[in-house]
């Protein structure tokens, strides 16, 4: 058995990526970028999953094209592993990914309201959910934890390995920086993100479940 940590970008993950370090061995397997040596440095680098155990967990994004959690491990159904997933509301967490995305990466030329509008339904592209799917594909993961909560995750992971509680510190202040949204890209994310909503909501639902039921 073995942990694998869903990061999904913009939640508050890295801080939670962070505080997994001193319960767990982490392991990480990001693609840096979309580019042929990016990719091809991540396909070279693959992770042995069976070298894996209980004290070890993999995390990364698995966020681009061709390269999702289940394109790179199609085996991972087949075995014992605990997953973890993270969310944030779907809004914030698109304009956080638009704030970072212009943070670091100044020339970029796109406005913000077209930079929101390409996050629609980010969940539901990262996790491959569709309208049928998405509840079975949220309960697939061991924990579903949310970003205003999370050390809420990182004590439940510190029980669950016998490891003494620490604070999480917040890390990646992306949301700090100051980026104007219009009204009417606000409202037409909101419209078509119903799907993205529907995954957020059922996952809050299932997280809120669990913690009461542990309290």
């Amino acid at each position: 058995m073995f942990y694998l940590f869903h990061h999904i970008p913009k939640t508050a993950d890295t801080s939670v990526r962070d505080a997994l370090g001193r319960h767990l061995r982490v392991h990480l397997d990001y693609q840096l970028s979309a580019s042929p040596a990016d990719r091809a440095d991540f396909e070279r680098d693959r992770p042995d999953l069976s070298l894996l155990t209980q004290q070890d967990v993999l995390c990364g994004h698995w966020n681009l094209p061709g390269s999702r959690l289940w394109e790179r491990f199609p085996e991972l159904d087949e075995l014992d592993v605990r997953k973890i997933l993270i969310l944030r509301p779907p809004l914030e967490t698109a304009m956080s990914g638009v704030r970072y995305n212009l943070q670091t990466n100044p020339a970029a030329t796109r406005a913000p309201d077209a930079m929101l509008l390409a996050r629609v339904n980010y969940f539901a592209s990262v996790l491959g959910c569709t309208r049928d799917s998405y509840r079975e594909r949220i309960d697939s993961y061991w924990h579903v934890g949310l970003a205003g909560r999370v050390q809420e995750t990182v004590d439940f992971i510190a029980d669950t390995v016998g490891s003494p509680r620490w604070p999480v510190d917040r890390l990646n202040t992306t949301d700090a920086m100051s980026v104007s949204f219009s009204p009417e890209a606000v409202e037409t994310f909101l419209h078509r993100s119903e799907l993205d909503q529907a995954i957020y909501d059922y996952a809050a639902a299932v997280a809120h479940a669990a913690h009461a039921a542990t309290a």
